[in-house]
């Protein structure tokens, strides 16, 4: 399978895994995660939800422990996270988590009312097909959360390990003028280190 992510966990115990983005700074109740389950509230609890770059389900394990009324689909490109997020959540249909690229979703024009890619686009070489499959599964809202992209200064050190941040504000903004009006969200409601989201309307 095609790969446009770097995957550094690709050697990783499933407990590394499992515990990757599950401590209490990055959690189910980390700013940013706590402020897409108020934005599901207030879209309206049934809808359904593509969570791009899922993991182990960090993002499920909230929306399931508030009893939102969502649909939720994840997806990642790393299958042991997968299999792990498939064992952990037994009560979840096999549809509930696939194994895929987020520049090549496996779903038709406009199946899901949300797609979410949370802390996703840093770790992309071109972050632009991720956010054109996007806009094209979704009919409703298009969610990016992300950092904040790093001055010129920044990007050779930000280059190294799994965070890419190839891309500017105004480059991210313009994939998505053309399709949406777009509303930006910033700290502090997203939580610390310059978390920020953009959400499309389609």
């Amino acid at each position: 399978m095609r790969r446009c992510a770097i995957m550094p966990w690709s050697g990783w115990s499933d407990q590394q895994l499992w515990s990757h983005l599950r401590d209490n700074e990055q959690g189910v109740d980390h700013g940013s995660r706590v402020w897409l389950r108020e934005r599901l509230r207030e879209w309206g609890e049934t809808h359904s939800l593509l969570d791009v770059g899922c993991g182990t389900g960090v993002e499920y394990e909230g929306i399931r422990r508030e009893g939102l009324q969502t649909e939720y689909v994840g997806l990642d490109a790393c299958e042991r996270a997968i299999a792990l997020a498939r064992r952990t959540y037994p009560e979840t249909r096999m549809r509930r988590w696939w194994v895929g690229d987020a520049g090549h979703l496996p779903c038709a024009d406009n199946s899901f009312d949300v797609v979410l890619l949370r802390h996703v686009l840093e770790h992309l070489p071109d972050f632009r097909p991720a956010v054109r499959e996007a806009l094209r599964v979704a009919c409703c809202q298009v969610v990016l959360i992300f950092f904040w992209p790093p001055g010129e200064e920044q990007i050779p050190r930000m280059h190294e390990g799994t965070h890419w941040n190839r891309y500017r504000l105004a480059d991210v903004l313009d994939c998505l003028d053309d399709e949406c009006s777009v509303r930006i969200e910033t700290a502090p409601d997203l939580g610390v280190n310059g978390n920020f989201a953009l959400v499309g309307h389609l």
